[in-house]
């Protein structure tokens, strides 16, 4: 995805509603960042939003630094509490003023998907940034995540005359990121794919006019679009609504990594 939406197309208002989802979704790394550091490690949020995982490490560790590209994003955080909120993208920390061996651990959460053109940037980024022997812990979607909405989707764009669907984000398997972790120096711990399915606390509307947009990227107008997501409302009521509520199939990557000590 592109630099410019990842500026202009977050914002709080939008994704707000997926606040509890991310921190049931969460809470496995928060307890693994309580369990290996002192409540006084400084903690990097690479990608923070509008701070609502954020707050939730604030509470826990003292000197916690959250970073995100979207302005909006970023004064929402500050709204929400978080102390030291920074603008800058995960592929270039540097502009955040983010200095060389700062942090005792680095956590991003539903981010590193957005950086397709290069992934090797934000990691680069994030192992400069962290200690000797610093952790670095994210969570994002993998290979086959959302495959039954994708799929729909791209049955649907066919049908437009296009022959692929742009999906201008990165969706690596658990060996292709493995290999990228390794080429930056990473030592790795983890890094497994799960499938799951997730209960959504948004209408399957709410979710597919927040997330469709970065899965075409530049593709169509505002009513050709519109169009295609009154189709995909269509075909996944069937499949993804029981009992009215909406769940979504995910395949998530996990990954725990350590800078090297020496």
């Amino acid at each position: 995805m592109t630099e410019e939406f990842k500026s202009n197309g977050w914002n709080p208002d939008r994704f707000s509603k997926l606040s509890q989802t991310l921190l049931e979704i969460f809470e496995d790394h928060y307890q693994l960042l309580q369990d290996r550091l002192s409540p006084d490690a400084k903690i990097l949020d690479v990608g923070c939003g509008e701070g609502v995982l954020t707050e939730k490490l604030q509470e826990k560790f003292s000197r916690v630094v959250g970073v995100d590209i979207s302005p909006d994003m970023a004064e929402g955080a500050r709204i929400r509490g978080i102390q030291d909120v920074r603008l800058a993208s995960a592929s270039n920390l540097q502009a955040a003023g983010i200095a060389a061996n700062e942090f005792d651990a680095a956590f991003s959460q539903y981010v590193l998907n957005w950086i397709a053109d290069d992934p090797r940037k934000p990691l680069q980024e994030i192992y400069r940034c962290l200690k000797p022997g610093g952790l670095f812990v994210t969570k994002f979607c993998a290979n086959q995540c959302v495959s039954s909405m994708l799929t729909a989707l791209t049955a649907i764009i066919n049908t437009y005359g296009e022959a692929n669907l742009p999906v201008p984000i990165y969706l690596p398997t658990a060996n292709e990121y493995r290999v990228l972790l390794e080429q930056q120096g990473f030592e790795i711990e983890v890094v497994e794919e799960k499938p799951i399915t997730i209960e959504l606390y948004v209408t399957l509307r709410q979710y597919i006019d927040s997330a469709c947009d970065a899965f075409l990227g530049d593709w169509g107008d505002v009513k050709k679009r519109t169009e295609v997501y009154n189709k995909l409302e269509n075909s996944m009521k069937n499949i993804n609504i029981r009992n009215g509520r909406f769940y979504m199939n995910y395949s998530h990557l996990n990954v725990v990594a350590r800078k090297p000590q020496t």
